[in-house]
């Protein structure tokens, strides 16, 4: 099918190729046999190639056989390609549990080898994404630790496939965690846009209790629902393993029915979170760039007599050094985010088209040492 369709398409840009050559040819001639000097044939030129879109619409709108057939050409051949498409995807569907259970029992039986082998012969898309998957196992939490990197880790549960299937999800997600946890490490889970937000609350809530010390969660400050989510948790808080929640603005774009829009309004949930978190003896990770909730944040240390092992800031690489390092100077605790692996630009690329007010910020990053 896909060879009928790229004959066809060769075929319409050839004789769409060879209308045009026919076009410019009588064209030049025309032009030949008016021009008298080289002077002439300048203005000459320049109102064939200025009127060349002119002369388009103009077939356009009279019609004709020749031309729009070129059109109707066009048109089919677009058509044809969307359907090719169509019918591709349909018959590429994939069985995602029954794909799920094939890996899992090649790893058992003939380790990543052999699962890429089963992702390679199943098509569909979900297949893809196992075997790309697979093809870096190199790439995860062991070669981290053996690099020698101290920090923890961070991942985006739909990169796991949270909104195909949510028990696959847990699955893959759960083995992270749980390798993270070999290394007596820990793993942050990322919260994303809102349709995803229950589902990576109750992904965090089943690792929590599995894994008390090694898993955490994001809120993000504009959302109205964070300050009641952050309390509905605390049945999993406990003294020895403290709920370990990263608190930032959100940078998806949310409806204002269920997201403070105003500067002013987004900060001032910002401390009430941080407040909560501090009256609740939680463990608020405080990622921000933004100087007033820092200097709120301190307001709150010091109103509490929070000591300094039970919160951290954090902060984007590069990104208000100084401000940074005067953070550190106050003997506080700083976690700089830094992209790990081969990977780290196309993160970086996603993260500033989740949101293009972060451009402004690394612009700025640049040229002032903020």
């Amino acid at each position: 099918m896909k060879r009928l369709f790229s004959i066809l398409a060769i075929t319409g840009l050839m004789a769409f190729g060879t209308a045009n050559a026919t076009t410019f040819a009588t064209t030049t001639t025309a032009t030949t046999v008016v021009s008298a000097t080289q002077d002439e044939a300048q203005p000459e030129a320049a109102a064939e190639e200025a009127s060349f879109h002119q002369e388009l619409k103009k077939r356009f709108i009279e019609g004709g056989p020749g031309f729009m057939g070129i059109v109707l050409l066009c048109l089919i051949l677009g058509l044809a390609i969307a359907i090719e498409r169509i019918i591709f995807l349909n018959l590429s569907t994939t069985n995602t549990k029954k794909l799920t259970q094939s890996v899992e029992d090649a790893l058992s039986s003939g380790g990543v080898d052999a699962a890429k082998e089963v992702c390679r012969n199943t098509k569909g898309p979900v297949a893809s994404i196992f075997y790309q998957g697979l093809d870096r196992t190199d790439e995860g939490i062991e070669a981290a630790e053996k690099a020698g990197v101290d920090g923890n880790y961070s991942l985006k549960p739909t990169f796991f496939g949270l909104l195909i299937d949510k028990d696959v999800a847990y699955k893959l997600i759960r083995e992270v965690v749980a390798k993270a946890a070999s290394f007596n490490n820990f793993v942050r889970i990322d919260m994303e846009d809102s349709p995803c937000t229950d589902l990576e609350i109750e992904l965090f809530r089943k690792l929590k209790e599995e894994f008390p010390a090694n898993v955490g969660l994001v809120f993000q400050s504009y959302l109205k629902r964070t300050h009641q989510d952050i309390k509905n948790l605390k049945d999993l808080n406990s003294e020895d393993n403290p709920l370990n929640f990263r608190l930032c603005k959100g940078i998806y774009v949310e409806p204002s029915s269920i997201a403070y829009k105003k500067y002013e309004e987004i900060n001032a949930h910002f401390l009430d979170d941080i407040e909560l978190m501090f009256q609740e003896n939680m463990y608020p990770a405080i990622a921000t760039h933004d100087k007033p909730i820092i200097d709120g944040a301190y307001e709150l240390i010091e109103k509490y007599k929070v000591s300094k092992e039970k919160y951290e800031f954090q902060m984007l690489y590069g990104v208000t050094p100084a401000l940074r390092k005067s953070i550190l100077e106050n003997g506080h605790r700083m976690r700089v985010y830094v992209p790990f692996g081969k990977q780290w630009f196309g993160y970086c690329t996603r993260r500033v088209k989740e949101n293009p007010q972060m451009a402004n910020v690394i612009l700025k990053a640049l040229f002032f040492k903020g």
